[in-house]
């Protein structure tokens, strides 16, 4: 396709083609209107179909088609309206003109219906596509189906439907995550050689005779078969989920937190540079996950590397630059440049001046023949010929004073506002830490106060949290526990979501390595 696109025949016929429809386009306005149009003000009409037909004509032409059939019938279409619009302008009747029209229209029309119909049914035509697509596509494609039904989010609980489905796929979903994150630890309690590996013992799923046995009556050592013959159920509700939470909370959480507050302290608020551009651009690193300006610091990135290639590109002479493509009519693609064609192309300074050179060399031969048809010996201004270099100026001290002014706007970020900056984020950083710590030590005296351990939920207060007010407070999928815990025990990881910690709870999503 960009073997088409990119020959000078193509560019030229195309531009012809655009020419010649949007000029034909408004000449139709002189023609005196059909006796028989069925309309009221029968000019205003014409001048309404005039006015169609250049904005339909200007939309088409900024169609960048991706194939060969597509730009094909695209031209056709092209020609076949100037020819209408020829027919037409050499005294045609206007009947065949307007059924071109109308034509056109229901074209258009049918074109949307179809549009609607597939974004309606957009998630099942993809599905069905999916299936007759294999290899990498199919992946692809599978993992964009899943990205897009992403609805981890807890939305709209506040209607009672809404929050019936949420709770139901919330309750799949902590089954799945609560299996998976017990397969690991009961495999991490078998590298430890705490509990026996199923795999390992002389235990079949049915009694034989004889003493070969096949690879069925082998358990694996951590699958849902094994969890469910080769462990006791009650002893793994009873003993090891709870242990698992426990340890869980204690060293992926808990430790954390104490770290925090008693060696690392506050967050130290740092700035450091991005060398990405041309240019080092600051930036603050905080602990969020969204980083704060990191949005702005991509923006003034692309934005200078962007001035930095048109002002290189500028100033480029004959030789070619490197790092860059150079097309074959001696321009260079720079993508975000509004330059000509599609892949926004941009000639140097020096494509312009031999232009201008040209024209004004032409000029001075006119200027010069004139005189001498006239007889006449008057010497010649030739600063009168200025003029074709005065926006080569212009241009220049653009693209300068563009790149100038975005170096100054990081040079002034990176200056005293980045240090105010940074002074009122360390702030927020130290309150953070000080209420950091109030909770810290609330947790604490609460554990002490009721000797919280692996099994301490038998003598621990009760819960009186439900799912009702759990939804409230803008729950995920993948934060939701396997069953409804009001009424018994707490644990370690109740404690830490009662002072606003990272908690865990048995259905929870865990995918860390376990530290333990």
């Amino acid at each position: 396709m960009k073997r088409i696109t990119d020959k000078i025949t193509h560019k030229e016929s195309i531009c012809q083609l655009y020419r010649s429809l949007l000029r034909k386009s408004t000449k139709i306005k002189t023609i005196p209107p059909p006796a028989s149009l069925l309309q009221k003000d029968t000019t205003a009409y014409i001048n309404q179909i005039s006015y169609e037909l250049r904005l339909g004509i200007i939309e088409e032409f900024r169609r960048n088609p991706a194939r060969p059939d597509i730009l094909a019938k695209l031209l056709l279409s092209g020609i076949s309206l100037d020819e209408s619009l020829d027919k037409l302008l050499a005294g045609g009747p206007w009947e065949e003109f307007l059924q071109v029209i109308e034509d056109g229209r229901r074209e258009k029309f049918n074109a949307q219906l179809r549009r609607g119909s597939y974004l309606l049914r957009k998630e099942e035509v993809t599905t069905k596509e999916s299936h007759q697509i294999r290899g990498r596509n199919k992946r692809r494609i599978a993992q964009g189906l899943r990205t897009n039904n992403d609805d981890s989010e807890c939305t709209g609980v506040d209607v009672p439907e809404h929050r019936l489905e949420f709770i139901r796929k919330s309750l799949s979903a902590s089954e799945v995550h609560g299996r998976d994150t017990l397969r690991r630890y009961l495999s991490k309690l078998q590298e430890k050689r705490m509990i026996p590996i199923p795999s390992l013992l002389p235990y079949t799923r049915e009694q034989l005779d004889t003493n070969q046995h096949t690879h069925y009556h082998i358990i694996d050592g951590v699958s849902k078969r094994a969890i469910s013959e080769a462990y006791d159920k009650e002893y793994i509700q009873s003993i090891i989920i709870p242990s698992m939470e426990y340890d869980i909370n204690h060293i992926h959480h808990f430790k954390k937190v104490e770290e925090i507050v008693n060696e690392k302290g506050p967050y130290l608020v740092r700035a450091k540079f991005c060398r990405a551009g041309p240019v080092g651009i600051p930036y603050l690193m905080t602990p969020y996950r969204r980083k704060v300006g990191r949005r702005q610091v991509g923006y003034l990135v692309t934005r200078s590397y962007l001035l930095f290639r048109m002002k290189r590109v500028w100033e480029a002479g004959t030789k070619e630059l490197s790092g860059e493509t150079l097309n074959d009519d001696g321009s260079y693609s720079i993508p975000g440049c509004r330059g000509f064609w599609p892949h926004e192309s941009m000639y140097p300074r020096k494509y312009y001046e031999d232009l201008a050179w040209g024209e004004a060399t032409f000029e001075l031969f006119i200027k010069m023949h004139e005189l001498e048809k006239q007889g006449s010996d008057e010497p010649i201004n030739l600063d009168e010929f200025q003029d074709w270099f005065e926006f080569l100026d212009i241009s220049s001290e653009k693209v300068n004073s563009d790149y100038s002014q975005l170096v100054g706007q990081i040079k002034q970020v990176s200056g005293n506002q980045l240090e105010t900056t940074r002074t009122n984020v360390q702030d927020k950083m130290n309150n953070l830490y000080r209420t950091k710590v109030e909770s810290f030590d609330k947790l604490t005296k609460n554990l002490s106060r009721y000797s919280v351990h692996k099994h301490s939920e038998i003598v621990s207060p009760e819960i009186t949290t439900t799912f009702k007010k759990r939804i409230g407070n803008k729950m995920k999928t993948d934060e939701f526990p396997r069953q409804e815990r009001i009424g018994r025990g707490k644990t370690l990881g109740d404690f830490l979501e009662e002072q606003g910690f990272y908690n865990y709870h048995y259905g929870y999503k865990f995918p860390d390595r376990f530290k333990f």
